[in-house]
């Protein structure tokens, strides 16, 4: 990717103002120094698109964006705010209840319902509609147990088996690899898994061998960012 066109990406998220219910800029800039250019002939798959910040850097890195919310109110915003982008297509659908999109995916970002029940379903739902070597990214991985929005971001997916990424891998067993920052805790009993954070419903994937941790961006455990 040229310089000129890093340089349009990250003014881009300069003029996105910090807001902890969307992913950090600081993970923004992350995503554009991981991706770069080796993604513009690829699809992702972003769950939960909220004010379609994230979405519109995402549109600069890869060939197609497929955006899901269930708020149509969520959706038109983004809609409007990305309204100069035409690689993003958007969706109004509860991910929880409705089947996925029928299509194959290189990569997905899920920034949905921070519960481990849900996280669970993200996560089986991902692997059925990622291509081989495909990668997940996770929003709020580090999260602390009073803020649950906005810090880190962590991506995992399929093993990569001789690409660059699995070099990055320690591993040799695992089906899946993983990019993830920070270290999350429960936010609520710890005996009940409902109220945990992304972190509990990943890490039982990690010690299952099916995610490997990888790679990290964004915001470390206990940095806070935006109003």
């Amino acid at each position: 990717m040229s310089n000129k066109m890093i340089n349009k990406i990250k003014s881009e998220i300069a003029k996105i103002e910090e807001n902890r219910h969307s992913t950090s800029n600081k993970a923004k800039l992350d995503m554009v120094d991981f991706f770069g250019e080796d993604y513009l002939d690829k699809k992702i798959l972003e769950i939960g698109t909220a004010f379609g910040h994230t979405t519109r850097i995402l549109s600069f890195l890869f060939k197609e964006v497929h955006t899901i919310d269930n708020v149509r109110e969520n959706v038109e915003r983004a809609y409007k705010f990305n309204k100069d982008r035409d690689n993003i297509e958007y969706y109004e659908a509860d991910v929880y209840d409705c089947k996925w999109p029928d299509e194959k995916f290189d990569v997905v970002f899920i920034d949905c319902v921070h519960a481990y029940d849900h996280v669970i379903k993200d996560i089986e739902n991902s692997f059925k509609v990622l291509k081989p070597n495909g990668l997940i990214m996770f929003d709020d991985y580090g999260a602390p147990e009073d803020d649950m929005i906005g810090i880190p971001v962590m991506l995992a997916g399929q093993r990569s088996n001789g690409t660059p990424i699995e070099q990055l891998c320690t591993m040799e067993e695992t089906t899946h690899t993983a990019y993830f920052s920070g270290r999350g805790r429960r936010i609520t009993d710890p005996n009940d898994k409902k109220y945990t954070l992304v972190k509990e419903a990943v890490d039982e994937y990690i010690d299952r061998g099916k995610l490997k941790i990888i790679y990290e961006i964004g915001y470390k455990e206990g940095n806070l960012q935006g109003p």
